[in-house]
């Protein structure tokens, strides 16, 4: 849960619009023009990074699911296989979890529905300030994650798919500013509910411990990929450990010479 002091810095530049990096050179993974705000290090698909912080966030969930003895099986290979064939690499289901009451559909009157069906969690996190979504969050906060949750839903009829073989399709939507989807919310208060009652601990505590370690994970995740695609930052090194050398042996000429 510890930042190292550049991870600190950037998580705090970034959002108060100070610049991280120099701009105007093309990213050294997709070759498109650097901005000095870090928002293409946000969103760039190239690298690596988009896909560990998926991975990374899929884990936390992962972890407490399983501390909420819900028997979750992380990116299960045969959901919808039937439907789609064996051969289709399309894995919807990130985490899939066995039916629990908490996760449970609410009814219209405000209780839960007594049958539960497979609960299959599909996980994204999307830069709300990116190109194709800056619009949608200057008009509400937490839309462009709304956005992209219907999107992943229509997309290929998935969640149609889903409900055709007998399983729940919930999405899980982060922004990497810290917004969420409702259907992330949701799926917070729900999971963090039942590891709750599992450990007798506070739910509001749960939820907070779990905001938490997304919230570092994803502030370390943008540093990062701040800190590959910043050419004056790996310029500015050799000539930078040159210095320290330079001034450690000035140090110690003037310490021989005192002597």
């Amino acid at each position: 849960m510890n930042f190292a002091k550049s991870e600190f810095a950037t998580a705090v530049a970034t959002p108060l619009g100070v610049d991280v990096m120099e701009a105007g050179h093309p990213c050294g993974f997709c070759g498109e023009l650097i901005d000095a705000g870090g928002l293409h290090a946000r969103s760039c698909m190239v690298g690596g990074e988009r896909t560990t912080q998926h991975n990374a966030v899929r884990d936390i969930y992962f972890d407490y699911c399983e501390r909420g003895c819900l028997r979750p099986r992380s990116e299960a290979p045969q959901v919808l296989a039937e439907i789609l064939g064996m051969g289709n690499r399309h894995r919807p289901a990130d985490v899939l979890c066995i039916p629990a009451l908490p996760l449970a559909r609410v009814l219209p009157d405000g209780s839960r529905a007594i049958r539960t069906e497979p609960v299959c969690f599909d996980f994204a996190i999307v830069n709300a300030l990116g190109a194709s979504h800056w619009s949608q969050t200057a008009a509400l906060p937490g839309m462009a994650a709304d956005e992209c949750a219907k999107h992943k839903r229509q997309d290929r009829d998935t969640e149609g798919q889903f409900l055709q073989a007998g399983y729940r399709f919930w999405l899980v939507i982060h922004e990497s500013r810290g917004g969420t989807s409702k259907s992330a919310s949701a799926a917070l208060r729900a999971i963090a509910a039942v590891v709750a009652s599992q450990e007798h601990r506070d739910e509001g505590k749960v939820s907070e411990e779990m905001l938490g370690r997304i919230a570092i994970v994803l502030a370390r995740s943008v540093a990062r990929a701040v800190g590959r695609r910043n050419t004056k930052a790996r310029l500015a090194q050799p000539s930078w450990s040159a210095a320290v050398v330079a001034n450690c042996s000035e140090s110690v000429e003037m310490s021989v010479a005192e002597a």
